[in-house]
């Protein structure tokens, strides 16, 4: 059984199997400074997470913030992207116009840090008039920034949620803007990359361990609209390394293919499997009891 566990171990699954005979594999995404939850809990958790079969964390990230209360053998495997749907559809910065057109693409939350980037959004339309931020993506806090955006009119542009138009969204873009506080991992930098679409991220530890120093993104401080405004406006007037960004994404992304990641996925299944039956195996020679007579015992070997 696979059960995707939070930071306090979901338990009504792992009992279910355990009870069943069923080895339990958790793997574990989120990242978090520090936990009251597993703080308080830490020792009754431990010994159900002792009952693991094996524990896989999607970054290196979420192994350091849970290894702070909790024992355990970690396998990092990361999440995966399918690069077959999300893919370039041909469109490359040489194809960029004067009114350029950037994305954020996740829940509008303040965690997401939306509010930067309508902060930078003045700065960036003093040098391109015409440049549109596209906000794909819901949340309770969306009215909120819908109020905060109406002072920059038709420059901002709330497009809702979307699920199928993603790859459409990323590859219209001359830039994903993701400026995300807390992360442990980043699903919509490997969308990004997958499509072919150049990046400024923020710095948290989980898009660190994603981009680990590749070409494909450039890391700034999560907060300080100047400086998301004026990296934007140094992209967008820099095609070329818009287009190598691009590149160096898609090569990436394929290191991340889901049939990559599903085969480490699997290796360890396999591994729990294969430990589970040589501990279940008898060996040929072990003695069996069989009925006999009354106040006379009898031990038959299923040796020959």
């Amino acid at each position: 059984m696979e059960a995707a566990l939070a930071p306090v171990l979901g338990l009504a699954a792992p009992l279910a199997a355990w009870r069943a005979g069923i080895p339990v594999v958790a793997t574990f995404h989120s990242w978090f400074p520090r936990s009251i939850g597993c703080r308080v809990f830490r020792w009754p958790l431990q010994r159900i997470l002792d009952r693991h079969s094996a524990t896989i964390a999607v970054s290196q990230p979420v192994v350091d913030a849970n290894a702070r209360y909790f024992r355990a053998s970690w396998d990092v495997i990361p999440n995966g992207v399918d690069t077959t749907f999300f893919r370039p559809n041909g469109r490359w910065p040489d194809d960029f116009t004067d009114d350029p057109r950037l994305l954020f693409l996740g829940r509008i939350e303040p965690r997401n840090g939306l509010g930067t980037l309508l902060d930078a959004m003045p700065r960036i339309l003093a040098r391109y008039p015409g440049a549109v931020l596209t906000v794909a993506g819901d949340g309770p806090w969306r009215r909120y920034y819908e109020r905060r955006a109406r002072e920059l009119g038709g420059s901002v542009r709330f497009a809702g949620q979307v699920f199928r138009d993603r790859p459409a969204f990323y590859n219209a873009a001359d830039l994903y803007l993701c400026p995300t506080t807390i992360a442990s991992f980043g699903v919509t930098l490997l969308e990004a990359m997958a499509c072919g679409t150049p990046m400024i991220v923020s710095d948290n530890l989980g898009f660190r361990s994603v981009i680990d120093g590749g070409a494909e993104a450039v890391i700034i401080p999560k907060d300080g609209p100047q400086v998301w405004a004026d990296t934007t406006i140094a992209l967008l007037a820099d095609p070329a390394r818009r287009a190598a960004m691009g590149r160096a994404g898609v090569a990436k992304a394929a290191s991340f293919a889901w049939p990559r990641i599903a085969g480490r996925e699997l290796a360890v299944y396999e591994r729990v499997l294969t430990r589970r039956g040589k501990a279940n195996a008898r060996p040929v020679s072990e003695p069996r009891y069989v009925h006999a007579p009354r106040k006379t015992s009898v031990i038959a070997s299923t040796s020959r």
